[in-house]
């Protein structure tokens, strides 16, 4: 609702002003750029944990329906909930500012961890989950495994000092 996002340039090679009906024609195209650009930014809001940058809750069920609803899937898929362990004891001593940091920092490791092949989401305050479509068990396991031990060896920097948070994984 108001404001600038995005910037249209036209430019010709002659020295030829513009007629009324290109002003019009180029009014026409940036409205649409800029239609697109807010519905693209809407969906985006929609679908993603502000604070995280992850999938949430909504959207990851809408995935978690959708890849396991398919119609004689031939492939398997992975399923990983895990939880911060510490998170209430780091909420209750250094408070939600820090809480807030260390929950972007996993959010940051989970999304980079998991690349595009996976979905990963922020499932509730301290909670994540991750779709992983084409993963068996054992495959899940040893991406849980790789994240668990990512996520613990990562010191998360905060107002507060670096803090380091165990997790817990479980695997379907």
């Amino acid at each position: 609702s108001g404001g600038v996002i995005g910037v249209v340039e036209y430019t010709r090679n002659d020295n030829e002003p513009w007629r009324p009906d290109e002003v019009e024609l180029m009014k026409l195209i940036a409205s649409e750029i800029g239609g697109s650009l807010r519905r693209a930014q809407l969906e985006k809001d929609s679908t993603t944990d502000e604070l995280t940058q992850l999938f949430n809750y909504r959207y990851f069920l809408r995935q978690l329906t959708s890849e396991t609803a398919r119609p004689a899937r031939s492939e398997p898929v992975g399923l990983l909930i895990f939880d911060i362990d510490s998170f209430k004891r780091i909420y209750s001593y250094y408070g939600s500012a820090v809480g807030a940091e260390v929950l972007r920092g996993v959010g940051r490791m989970v999304k980079a961890l998991c690349g595009d092949q996976h979905y990963p989401a922020r499932w509730g305050t301290d909670t994540f989950a991750v779709i992983s479509p084409g993963l068996d068990l054992d495959a899940a396991f040893s991406l849980a495994e790789i994240l668990r031990q990512k996520i613990e060896a990562q010191q998360y920097k905060t107002s507060q000092g670096d803090l380091r948070v165990p997790v817990s994984i479980g695997v379907a």
